[in-house]
């Protein structure tokens, strides 16, 4: 086709060059045309195509909640933790998440949600955990003034006070024992040991615990009435007192009362008589007291015994018990051993008594006193024939005949018992020398006294009882043998004392 000069022709750029917009739509127009992009492009700015879209540099995706990724035609948002991708017409945006809409978080709280996150606002009693998702529970027990008076108790958002038991005491929210043993006032009277929220006692002697165990009451010993027999009971804090009867001392225990033997440790106590103790007292017995003990004499009670003062010349019959005419002296049996009185006084009293032996009637009147026995046997006047006949005398006889006794009222006197030789005597015959015994009637040799023997030249020599006679038989039962002239002695060993058998000896009572 040919055009003439003067005409124009309009050409469609749109259908000659379908691809002349690029990513776009081309759209025809008075000037030419112009490009409709598509969506994620642009038209440029100095040419007339469609080019890619930036569309990060609007932050489509939201200021700080995502970050934008672009991509040719289009971008991508990539969510900030609490948020989350949401599309719209328009594009992709980031949207915030509500993450109290699940109900799984802030436990024991409540939650309040905030852009791109949350945050737990917790109870009362509690607190956020680390993580800050959940509320846990206040120990306020931690606080030691949380209970001053009591032992803290926690509970779920709060926590409770309760009271200490008796016993115990508060201490920075616990309860602890009390020692109650550390106050002195416990226990008084024993031994205080503590327990767990208590104590007991362990009491001393004389005491119980009370009913209830805290304290010590005093033992009443004297409410048994098993104690102080023959005394009254006192009680007294711990313990009892004895207070004996008259005649009645303690026990070595003290918690009786035993007979108090006045016989054997008061001095005196039968000066007169013979004592005999009794439960509480002791009487004494006063033989002088019956008529029957000295007939025709004067009746002297002497302790466990009496004597019988017999007129001159009469003497003391031990076997009557009276004053009887006294018989020859000199056919008397010599065999008797009693008590040698060395004095004999104005009323015929016998005293001083010859100590450690006794002798025969010869062996005291010849050689040691002035009467014989416990009746007080008077023996012969010296230098009379009665006391010649009786000690072998025959240096001098007084004109008497046999029989009769010699002048009371003869005053002079001649000891013929001592001598400067112990083997012959003043009064010794030219025939026969008889110290410490008696030439035999009609013979020329002695007859000794007992407690001696005749030695191979025909004298009298003593006996050593404890040497020579011990051997065979007990002279001194519980007491040491002391030999002495014409006998022996007994002296009792330590806690013994004497009987009335001379050579016996008993165990010493105990008080």
């Amino acid at each position: 086709m040919e055009f003439g000069p003067s005409q124009v022709i309009e050409m469609d750029t749109c259908k000659v060059d379908q691809g002349i917009c690029g990513h776009g739509v081309c759209v025809h127009d008075p000037s030419g045309y112009t490009c409709a992009c598509h969506l994620g492009y642009q038209l440029h700015s100095e040419i007339k195509k469609c080019v890619d879209l930036n569309e990060c540099d609007n932050n489509p995706c939201g200021p700080r909640k995502g970050k934008c990724v672009n991509f040719v035609g289009t971008y991508s948002c990539a969510c900030y933790r609490g948020y989350q991708l949401h599309e719209i017409p328009e594009g992709s945006i980031c949207v915030d998440v509500n993450e109290c809409a699940e109900g799984r978080l802030c436990a024991n709280g409540r939650c309040q949600n905030t852009e791109g996150s949350f945050y737990c606002r917790c109870h009362a009693g509690y607190r956020l955990v680390s993580h800050k998702t959940a509320c846990e529970d206040i120990n306020e027990c931690h606080n030691v003034n949380a209970c001053l008076r009591g032992k803290c108790k926690n509970k779920p958002g709060t926590y409770e006070c309760v009271p200490c038991p008796e016993g115990y005491r508060s201490q920075a929210g616990e309860c602890y024992d009390v020692d109650e043993c550390l106050d002195r006032s416990f226990c008084i009277n024993g031994k205080c040991i503590n327990t767990k929220g208590s104590y007991s006692c362990t009491c001393s002697k004389g005491f119980k615990p009370a009913p209830d165990g805290k304290s010590c009451l005093d033992i009443n010993e004297c409410s048994e009435g098993r104690l102080c027999a023959n005394g009254r009971c006192f009680n007294t804090e711990g313990s009892f007192q004895c207070r004996c009867h008259p005649g009645y001392r303690l026990s070595n225990r003290q918690t009786s009362c035993e007979d108090n033997n006045e016989c054997l440790e008061v001095a005196g106590a039968c000066n007169n008589g013979e004592c005999v103790n009794m439960p509480g007292s002791y009487t004494y017995v006063d033989e002088c007291q019956d008529v029957q003990s000295c007939p025709n004499g004067r009746c002297v009670n002497s302790k466990g015994s009496f004597s019988c003062i017999c007129p001159l010349p009469m003497i003391f019959d031990k076997v009557k018990r009276r004053c009887v005419q006294p018989v020859v002296v000199i056919d008397r049996a010599d065999t008797d051993r009693d008590f040698c009185w060395k004095h004999v006084g104005k009323d015929f009293i016998c005293s001083l008594p010859l100590h450690g032996h006794r002798t025969t009637f010869s062996e005291c009147c010849c050689q040691h006193g002035q009467a014989w026995g416990m009746g007080c046997h008077m023996c012969p006047m010296r230098m009379t024939a009665s006391f010649s006949l009786l000690c072998n005398v025959t240096r001098w006889l007084p004109n008497i005949r046999p029989g009769r006794g010699a002048d009371p009222r003869q005053t002079e006197q001649t000891d013929v018992s001592q001598s400067s030789d112990d083997n012959s005597s003043d009064d010794d015959s030219e025939e026969c020398s008889c110290r410490h015994g008696r030439c035999a009637r009609g013979r020329s040799r002695c007859e000794c006294y007992k407690g001696f023997q005749l030695d191979s030249s025909g004298k009298c020599r003593d006996i050593n009882e404890c040497r020579d006679l011990q051997r065979k038989r007990y002279l001194c039962k519980n007491a040491r043998c002391t030999n002495t002239v014409g006998s022996y002695r007994c002296t009792c060993y330590q806690g013994f004392v004497p009987t009335r058998r001379h050579n016996i000896c008993i165990r010493r009572k105990r008080s």
